[in-house]
C-alpha cells in the first residue's frame, strides 16, 4: 500500500562547501574619539570540509540498478546508482575550479572487468609517473589518516579512454530525484544518481565501478599523464556490482507475469497444498481447505498423524465459535475429531499452545500480564468487599495499569511472533516465483491470543473471571492478504502494492507489510482483495532505450512532454535515435551529443528553449524508463 507520489528531477544540489581546507580571517577596526589612528584587531582560523574521498559508506547507497547479482532482459538499460545524500556528486569536483561531479559510472563488458586491490590513502596519494599511473594528490591531513583503506582498479588506458565520460557527459550524467506525496508536499525526498553512459553486455557479465574521478580532469579533458594504449590508469572504486543480461530475460515484469498463481485446486491462487490426481476427494477437500497431514506426538507420547492448518486459509472461516468462550484450560481442550480420516484435528491447540510459549519467552510480558492480572483479582476482590460496606470503598476509576500488554497482543494477533511453519506448514503451499491469497482464520488467531493471555492459569475453570479487556478481537472480521516468494521481492526492495485500487486515504485497511526472508513477503489487509497493482515507486525508475524493430532497427527515445512527462507522439518527429562513440559497437553512448538531438527535437516541437539551457535534470526525464503496473484480478 502506498500513497501517489510525485518525481521531480534537479540538475544539482551543490554544498554551500566543498569538501577541503579554508581559512576564515576576522578583524575588527576600532576608532575612539580623540585617537588619531584605530585600533585593529585581526584573529584567523582554519577549518576543514570533510567528505567521501577514497572510500564510500555502504549506506550511502539506497540502491543500484541493474540488481546486483540479477539475470534478465537489462540490454537496453543504463546502469545507475542512488545515493542517501543528494550533494555527494558535488561534494568534489572532477576538474579543479569546477562544478562538475566527482563521481562516475564505467560498465565493463565481461573480461574487460578489472581486479579490484587494496591499498591505502598513503600509499595511494604519492601518485605514479608510470603505470599504473595515477596523479599525486594532497591530503586532507585535519581529517584523513594515511591508513585509510581504498579499493582501486586498473584500467588499460586504450578501454578508458573508448569508455570514461567527457565533462560534458558527467554534468548531464548526475542529477537529483526529488519526491513528495501528494498529502504532503512540504516532506520532500532527495536522493543523487549516478547514470553510466554505456549500455550493458548482451548475454554475458557485465561489472560497474562507481569511481573517483576527483582532479581527474584538465581543461576539460581525462588527464591520461602521457599513458600509451597498452599501460593501465589507476581509479579509486568507491563501489561495485555486477549482473547478466540475457535476450528475452528476467526483467521485473517478465518475474510478475511469470508468477504462480494457482494450487490447481480452484483455478484461485489460494493458500493450500496442490491438487493431486491420485488423491481421493475427501483428501482433495481436505487439502483445499488448506490442511496438511503431519506427524502429532499425543500427551501420552504416542506419535500418530493429524491434520492441521495455520491461520491464513484459502478461504474465509464463516463458521460460530464451535468451543464457546475463547479461554480454555490447555491445548488438548481445543482439538476435534475428523469422523471421516479418524484422526485429530490439532489447528487450534498447536496455534494455543503457541500463543502461551511466546508468552513464556517473553519473560518481560509474562511479568506484566501476571501482574496485571494480580491487580485485577485484588481490584474483583474490593468491588465485593465495596458492595457489602459502600460507605467506606468510595467509587474510583481504574486507569489501565499496563497498556503495552495490549499492544503486544496486537502485534501478536497480525502474526509477528509467529514461527514461519506455523504460517505455511509445507512448502508445496508457496513454491518460488508463486504468489498465495488467503484469508485470516480468526478462530487460530484467538486461540494464539488465548495461549499467550493463558500465564497463570492453573485449575480448570480459573478463566472465568479472567479479564478480556487487552486481548484484540478480530471475529469475524474480513481480513485477508497475500504471500509473494520470488526474486523480485530480493532484488526489487522497492516494491510498491496497491490493494483494490486505492492507495490514498486508506493506508489504515493495510494491518501488515513485512519481509518474512529474503524473497519472502507478507501482507495483511482489512478487507477483501479484489484486485492487487505490484509497480516500483517513483525514485526506483531507471533509465535505458527503446531498440526498434523492422525498418527502425536502431537504438532510439520516444521523447516525453518536459513538464508533464508524458510520452509524445509515434511520429518519428518526437523520437530520437541514439548517438554512439566510435559508433555503436562498444555500445557506448555520446550522451551530449545525444542530449543536444532531443533538445533540437523538443525545441522545433515548441517544447523546450534549446541547447543552451538543457540540463542533467532533462536528460534524466527524456530516458527515464518505467516499469509497468502488474494488475492481478481476484476472480
Amino acid at each position: 500500500m502506498t500513497r501517489s507520489a510525485k518525481l521531480t528531477f534537479l540538475e544539482n544540489h551543490l554544498p554551500s562547501l566543498s569538501a577541503g581546507a579554508y581559512e576564515i580571517s576576522v578583524t575588527q577596526t576600532v576608532r575612539v574619539d580623540q585617537e588619531p589612528h584605530p585600533a585593529s584587531f585581526a584573529t584567523n582560523r582554519k577549518i576543514g570540509i570533510a567528505a567521501e574521498r577514497t572510500s564510500l559508506n555502504p549506506k550511502a547507497v539506497h540502491q543500484v540498478f541493474p540488481p546486483d547479482h540479477s539475470r534478465g532482459d537489462h540490454d537496453t538499460v543504463l546502469p545507475h546508482v542512488i545515493l542517501e545524500r543528494s550533494t555527494l556528486p558535488w561534494e568534489r569536483s572532477a576538474e579543479i575550479g569546477t562544478d562538475v561531479p566527482w563521481l562516475g559510472l564505467l560498465v565493463f563488458h565481461g573480461a574487460e572487468a578489472p581486479e579490484t586491490k587494496p591499498t591505502t590513502a598513503g600509499q595511494l596519494f604519492l601518485g605514479s609517473s608510470t603505470a599504473p599511473f595515477f596523479p599525486s594528490i594532497e591530503m586532507e591531513d585535519f581529517w584523513q589518516a594515511e591508513s585509510d583503506p581504498a579499493t582501486v582498479i586498473d584500467v588499460p588506458a586504450l578501454l578508458l579512454r573508448r569508455i570514461v565520460p567527457t565533462v560534458a557527459d558527467l554534468r548531464l550524467l548526475s542529477h537529483v530525484r526529488k519526491t513528495h506525496t501528494e498529502q504532503a508536499l512540504s516532506q520532500n525526498t532527495e536522493r543523487a544518481a549516478v547514470v553510466a553512459n554505456r549500455l550493458p553486455m548482451i548475454d554475458g557479465l557485465t561489472t560497474v565501478h562507481l569511481v573517483s574521478l576527483e582532479n581527474r580532469y584538465e581543461g576539460g579533458v581525462f588527464n591520461f599523464q602521457g599513458a600509451r594504449d597498452d599501460e593501465t590508469i589507476r581509479l579509486i572504486s568507491l563501489k561495485s556490482w555486477s549482473f547478466s543480461c540475457r535476450k528475452n530475460g528476467r526483467s521485473l515484469t517478465n518475474i510478475l507475469l511469470g508468477l504462480s498463481l494457482s494450487s490447481g485446486h480452484t483455478g484461485q491462487a489460494g493458500l493450500c497444498l496442490p491438487a493431486d490426481e491420485a488423491d481421493t476427494a475427501a483428501v482433495s477437500t481436505k487439502k483445499a481447505n488448506g490442511y496438511v497431514l503431519l506427524p502429532h506426538r499425543c500427551a501420552e507420547g504416542r506419535e500418530r498423524a493429524a491434520w492441521y492448518h495455520g491461520p491464513l486459509l484459502p478461504g474465509q472461516n464463516t463458521a460460530s465459535d464451535q468451543h464457546g468462550a475463547a479461554a480454555v484450560h490447555a491445548a488438548e481442550d481445543l482439538y476435534t475429531s475428523d469422523a471421516e480420516f479418524e484422526l485429530l484435528d490439532v489447528s487450534y491447540g498447536a496455534a494455543w499452545q503457541l500463543g502461551r510459549l511466546t508468552a513464556l519467552r517473553d519473560k518481560p510480558f509474562a511479568q506484566k500480564l501476571l501482574a496485571w492480572k494480580r491487580k485485577h483479582a485484588q481490584r474483583l476482590h474490593r468491588e465485593g468487599e465495596a458492595q457489602m460496606f459502600a460507605n467506606l470503598f468510595p467509587e474510583s476509576d481504574q486507569p489501565n495499569e499496563f497498556p503495552e500488554l495490549e499492544s503486544w497482543l496486537k502485534d501478536l494477533a497480525l502474526l509477528k511472533s509467529v514461527p514461519f511453519g506455523y504460517l505455511v506448514p509445507s512448502a508445496k503451499m508457496l513454491p518460488r516465483e508463486a504468489l498465495r491469497l488467503f484469508w485470516l482464520d480468526w478462530q487460530w488467531v484467538e486461540a494464539l491470543l488465548d495461549g499467550a493471555f493463558s500465564l497463570g492459569r492453573v485449575l480448570p475453570g480459573q478463566h472465568a473471571n479472567e479479564p478480556r479487556d487487552p486481548i484484540p478481537s478480530i471475529r469475524h472480521r474480513p481480513i485477508t492478504g497475500f504471500l509473494l516468494r520470488s526474486e523480485a521481492v530480493a532484488k526489487w526492495p522497492e516494491l510498491r502494492f496497491e490493494m483494490n485500487g486505492l492507495s490514498e486515504g486508506d493506508a489504515t485497511r493495510l494491518l501488515r507489510l513485512d519481509k518474512l526472508s529474503n524473497d519472502t513477503l507478507l501482507c495483511l489487509y482489512d478487507g477483501p482483495i479484489q484486485s492487487l497493482d505490484i509497480f516500483q515507486k517513483p525514485e526506483t525508475l531507471h533509465f535505458g532505450l527503446t531498440l526498434g524493430s523492422g525498418e527502425k532497427s536502431g537504438f532510439y527515445k520516444q521523447l516525453r512532454h518536459p513538464e508533464t512527462g508524458a510520452a509524445l507522439s509515434d511520429d518519428p518527429a518526437d523520437q530520437a535515435e541514439a548517438t554512439w562513440r566510435d559508433g555503436a559497437p562498444n555500445r557506448v553512448m555520446d550522451t551530449s551529443k545525444f542530449a543536444a538531438v532531443m533538445a533540437d527535437k523538443l525545441q522545433k516541437a515548441g517544447l523546450h528553449e534549446g541547447q543552451g539551457t538543457w540540463t542533467s535534470a532533462d536528460t534524466a526525464m527524456q530516458m527515464i524508463q518505467a516499469e509497468f503496473r502488474t494488475r492481478i484480478i481476484v476472480a
